[in-house]
């Protein structure tokens, strides 16, 4: 059973700034403007970006901060991503379609974004019928505690524990890459993410895409036994 992991945000779609317009209005719930302050955000966990913000926005920091906060992203982002035009990344649903007629093949998402997030996200596009498991990010602020979810997910929906040389992360970021060795699983790039794409190449993935659109290229990569 060849089982992958998918990433969401620069790898199955692009947001097109849904997520950074939801935050801030969640921040002018608050009475606050969205300040012009440095947060990464590609790869990492909701927990993570949010915690960010508000300590850039001198806001009380702790678990339930976090999450309430979370609730009202979440809330605005439905809309947003409607009036920011978000839009699925090439030939996604076309590869996700064929991935799910195979009968060795197992679907699952790795992501930072949380659970609700997610089925936002996917749920715009009518994608979440395709994922068959997940693991989420609004919870943690590591990523690499993310994969090991997803792996446990990916057990649990299985009823066995997966063939690591045939389990894949799917991701257009270094922590992709990254979050795959964490568990002791291959990485297959993709270059479809706002990130530099010498360093995403140079993470040493165990296979580099241009992009999703080629699904031969595809299932040749996640058919490999090296």
């Amino acid at each position: 059973m060849n089982v992958l992991l998918f990433d969401i945000d620069g790898t199955l779609l692009s947001t097109a700034g849904a997520g950074r317009l939801a935050m801030q209005r969640g921040l002018e719930k608050r009475g606050l403007k969205l300040r012009e302050v440095d947060i990464p955000v590609h790869g990492r966990t909701d927990q993570a970006i949010i915690l960010d913000l508000l300590q850039a926005h001198e806001m009380e920091v702790s678990d339930q901060s976090i999450q309430t906060f979370y609730a009202d992203y979440v809330a605005e982002l439905g809309l947003a991503m409607q009036q920011c035009e978000a839009k699925l990344l090439p030939g996604i649903l076309e590869l996700l379609v064929h991935l799910n007629q195979l009968n060795h093949v197992s679907v699952g998402i790795l992501t930072g974004n949380g659970r609700r997030a997610t089925e936002i996200k996917l749920g715009h596009f009518k994608l979440l019928e395709f994922f068959q498991f997940g693991a989420y990010g609004e919870y943690t602020s590591d990523r690499c505690t993310v994969a090991a979810n997803a792996f446990q997910a990916a057990g649990g929906f299985l009823r066995f524990e997966p063939d690591r040389h045939r389990t894949w992360v799917i991701g257009d970021t270094v922590h992709d890459v990254r979050c795959a060795r964490s568990i002791g699983v291959k990485a297959l790039a993709v270059g479809t993410g706002h990130v530099c794409l010498d360093e995403l190449r140079s993470s040493q993935p165990d296979c580099y895409l241009d992009d999703l659109s080629d699904i031969a290229a595809v299932v040749k990569a996640i058919e490999t036994d090296d």
